[in-house]
């Protein structure tokens, strides 16, 4: 059994040793084929190749050739006219060498007779260069002459219009200047007589106006002695005022900084969570490697179970071997027995038929003597087929038996075989079985273990986003306290520039209540400048006539000014009080916009 297992393992081994080889065989002879297939096609395609490239090289050579041919047939008839060409050149250097001589003396000539020419074409050439530049100096004196008499007439001309003109001038100007007296002087009178009677008027209108502003001015000046009052208030509350408007400033950097903190535990928690969400992708990546090394155990169990069927097949197959090695070997233990006993058989016979010469040797003398021999003989031929037909059972009872006890050892050896093998099998099974066991406790135990932390990472991720809405809630309630504390600040800043606006108010009441001292023009005044005036004109009828600003200047007035303020009673106090008073208050009482009008009318009357 010992030598039949390792003969078969040794067989086993052979086979799947020749199936390697068989296969590697078989790989190297299709890569081979397909090696040289490859090469033979790359071969043929190159010979293709080459041979067009060749074809074209010869029919380009050829062309070539006939084209050289071609050059070498046109160039042999070049170089014969060329010949032919030197020779008659060769005649004509000869000819021409007399006539060389000859020109050769005519050129000299001829050189000597053209130095000659460029000499005096030379000499020509600077007579003409002379002539044209006194053309030219002649032209510019003749054009000079003409400008500077045209100069001449066109001043002479220029001179008669000037005093002319200059005489017409002066006696315009001497109407004119009569004229402006006349005009001023008319002017004068008319400007005087209708001021005063304007200013009598508008002093009456005045007056009343002044009467009904002073009340005016009463009730306004209750109306801001009640709003100094309130402004004497909120001043006094200004202080108070401004300790909110700090207070609020520093509630607002309190919330400031409350809402950095938070802003600040804010990004922790995003980081925190963060950290947890990578812990969690960290667990599902160990969950699926899991699940991954779960899978490849699966396919190696797969594979394990594949092979064992593949074992279990090459096993039959072994078997089917043997059983067909065996049949083999019981027919030719049979073929060898029958020819064993065709053999005897024939041994037998052989030795049957020396027997049988023997016993006739022996008997034939006998024979001769009497009759009784033939008897003997076929006795002793009965006995020998006797034997040998028991000898022949003998033999066939022998080969059954060996070959019944062959048959029963090869199904015990067989039955052995496939023990080893199944005992084999279920121990490499209990062994997968315990591993695969294990790594799926330890997988359950991971994932169990991933449950939990996962289970772990949701309570936290749960508590932070609470914390984060207490976060969130607390962020609102700061934004909503620093809204409130803006509102107040903006309410005490509406209330501070109301009290800059009433203080302000206040002092344009007061510049009008300054204003409403203005009455009364200072008329007399007025007339005494213009009266001066007028005795100057009389008295100095020769000089001309003085400008209206002066005028205006002479009665105390000014073209800029738009009233005059009589508060002081002279006209250096009018002129002091003047255009700035106006310009700031002057549109914003009855009397300052009835001065505005008188003086307008009085100044555009003069």
């Amino acid at each position: 059994e010992k030598q039949l297992r390792v003969q078969l393992d040794q067989a086993i081994a052979h086979l799947s040793a020749k199936d390697r080889e068989i296969a590697d065989l078989k790989r190297r002879h299709e890569e081979t084929a397909a090696r040289q297939a490859q090469v033979q096609r790359a071969a043929s395609d190159d010979l293709v190749r080459s041979t067009n490239v060749l074809r074209q090289q010869v029919q380009e050579l050829s062309s070539a050739l006939q084209a050289k041919e071609r050059e070498a047939a046109e160039t042999s008839k070049k170089l014969q006219t060329a010949l032919d060409e030197a020779i008659d050149a060769k005649r004509q250097l000869e000819e021409g060498r007399v006539v060389a001589r000859s020109a050769d003396q005519a050129q000299t000539a001829a050189a000597a007779a053209q130095t000659q020419i460029a000499e005096y074409e030379k000499q020509l050439r600077e007579i003409q260069a002379v002539q044209e530049a006194l053309t030219r100096e002649l032209a510019a004196a003749r054009e000079d002459a003409a400008v500077a008499s045209s100069d001449a007439s066109h001043a002479r001309e220029d001179a008669a219009s000037a005093r002319d003109q200059l005489a017409k001038v002066l006696a315009d100007q001497s109407k004119a200047i009569a004229e402006a007296e006349e005009r001023a002087a008319a002017i004068a009178q008319e400007a005087a007589s209708s001021t005063v009677a304007a200013a009598a008027d508008m002093a009456e209108k005045a007056a009343v106006a002044n009467r009904q502003q002073a009340e005016t001015l009463k009730a306004e000046l209750a109306a801001q002695m009640a709003k100094l009052d309130a402004a004497e208030q909120a001043a006094a509350e200004l202080p108070a005022l401004r300790q909110q408007v700090q207070e609020a400033q520093n509630h607002l950097a309190t919330a400031l900084a409350e809402l950095a903190s938070v802003k600040e535990s804010r990004c922790d928690l995003s980081e925190r969570l963060a950290e947890c969400k990578a812990e969690l992708e960290d667990a599902n990546l160990a969950r699926q490697s899991m699940t991954a090394e779960r899978q490849v155990l699966l396919e190696q169990l797969e594979q394990v179970a594949a092979e064992r069927s593949r074992l279990e097949t090459q096993v039959q197959e072994l078997e089917a071997n043997l059983l067909e090695a065996v049949t083999a070997a019981t027919m030719a233990a049979s073929a060898a027995a029958e020819a064993a006993t065709a053999a005897a058989a024939a041994d037998a016979d052989l030795t049957q038929k020396e027997d049988n010469e023997r016993i006739e040797d022996v008997l034939r003398p006998a024979g001769r003597s009497g009759g009784g021999g033939e008897d003997d003989l076929v006795r002793l031929e009965a006995l020998g087929a006797k034997v040998l037909a028991e000898e022949l059972a003998a033999a066939r009872s022998e080969a059954s038996d060996l070959r019944k006890e062959l048959e029963r050892t090869i199904v015990r050896h067989a039955e052995e075989e496939e023990a080893v093998e199944t005992d084999n099998e279920r121990l490499k099974a209990l062994a997968s079985k315990d591993k695969l066991s294990a790594q799926l406790c330890t997988t359950q135990n991971d994932l169990e273990a991933a449950r939990n932390r996962v289970e772990e990472l949701k309570l936290e991720i749960t508590g932070l986003e609470l914390e984060r809405a207490a976060l969130r809630s607390r962020e609102d309630e700061a934004q909503a306290e620093v809204a409130k504390l803006q509102q107040q600040l903006k309410e005490a800043q509406m209330r501070a520039v109301e009290l800059v606006s009433a203080n302000a108010d206040l002092q344009v009441e007061q510049a009008k209540e300054q204003l409403s001292s203005l009455t009364e023009i200072d008329l007399d005044s007025m007339l005494r400048q213009i009266d001066n005036v007028q005795t100057r004109k009389t008295s100095k009828k020769s000089v001309p006539a003085a400008p209206v600003e002066v005028m205006m200047a002479a009665a105390g007035l000014s073209a800029k000014s738009g009233f005059v303020s009589m508060g002081s009673g002279t006209p250096s106090a009018a002129r002091s009080a003047g255009p700035a008073s106006a310009s700031a208050n002057g549109a914003d009482t009855p009397l300052a916009a009835g001065t505005v009008a008188a003086l307008s009318f009085g100044t555009s009357d003069i």
